[in-house]
């Protein structure tokens, strides 16, 4: 799935071609556009009944995004043309559902990230947003991703940017003098 990012620190003016992928997952929990099929189900829902049949219909183990001709997709690329924000404020307890217009703002963002870190055990004090970069960059350096795969996934024009992200940063791992056979 191609995604469109408009204004952003890199580009304020959104001048710039702002393209990210976002790549099918190996399981359906962790595939980015079987999340976003399920997400704009949600916001193009009509009311609260049919908000909540769609929250406790998604079947977690089967892609919903056409992976491989898995299913037709949830959503159609028309549903994506909306110019309303992605990332909506919500709301929800046991008896209602809403997913208002506006979009969500950063501090709401980062306060749902510590609160689901500290669900998951961990200590979110030492963590941000750009934790997830960092982590992002890190892991992807010991899988034998290369500083340009990775600068074009975190849209940075620096590869001195990378390594400032990467938290096990070692000039002499991946370094071509390390293979000369000395």
């Amino acid at each position: 799935m191609l995604v469109h990012v408009g204004a952003s620190k890199a580009d304020q003016d959104n001048t710039l071609p702002d393209v990210v992928v976002l790549p099918y997952g190996e399981t359906p929990s962790t595939c980015a556009p079987c999340a976003v099929h399920r997400w704009v189900a949600l916001m193009n829902a009509v009311d609260r009944r049919q908000t909540m049949t769609l929250l406790y219909a998604y079947q977690l183990d089967v892609h919903v995004c056409g992976k491989a001709g898995t299913s037709p997709g949830l959503i159609s690329s028309a549903d994506l043309m909306s110019g309303a924000p992605f990332l909506r404020a919500t709301y929800r307890n046991r008896r209602s559902a809403r997913i208002h217009e506006q979009g969500i703002t950063g501090d709401a963002l980062h306060t749902m990230l510590l609160a689901r870190m500290a669900e998951a055990g961990m200590n979110p004090s030492a963590y941000g947003f750009h934790s997830l970069r960092a982590g992002h960059v890190t892991q992807a350096r010991r899988n034998g991703a290369s500083t340009e795969e990775i600068m074009r996934a975190g849209r940075w024009r620096k590869a001195e940017t990378v390594n400032v992200y990467d938290r096990e940063f070692n000039p002499a791992a991946r370094n071509s003098v390390m293979r000369l056979g000395l």
